[in-house]
């Protein structure tokens, strides 16, 4: 039996997606969520209506994920992003801009097992 983290990167942003397991029977098991941070939001309405822009350094989403955010006070939910580079992307948060905050954001568990 082996194991090990696994990694996956958009445009040379390499994140760990997750961990990888080969059992006895010589299957490959992988699982695990994306996560990463939420160092900053800021008010995006200017450029697209509607938005606020997050910032985390080579978050390694594309556009189109799905995340959820926590330990913010006015963004917590479950949005689909938009990539606007390797450190930023931006969502449409129900209230809108509201103020600069942090937090966490993590993508929806997954596994599979390939034999």
């Amino acid at each position: 039996m082996s194991n090990g983290n696994f990694a996956a990167g958009d445009d040379g942003n390499w994140k760990n997606y997750g961990h990888w397991t080969i059992d006895a029977t010589g299957a490959l098991h992988v699982a695990g969520p994306a996560s990463g941070t939420v160092d900053a939001v800021a008010d995006y309405r200017a450029t697209i209506g509607g938005t606020v822009l997050v910032t985390d350094t080579g978050h390694g989403l594309s556009t189109g994920d799905i995340i959820t955010i926590a330990g913010t006070t006015s963004y917590n939910g479950t949005y689909t992003i938009t990539k606007v580079d390797n450190n930023s992307f931006y969502i449409q948060p129900q209230n809108g801009w509201v103020a600069s905050e942090t937090g966490t954001w993590t993508t929806p568990a997954f596994s599979c097992v390939v034999v």
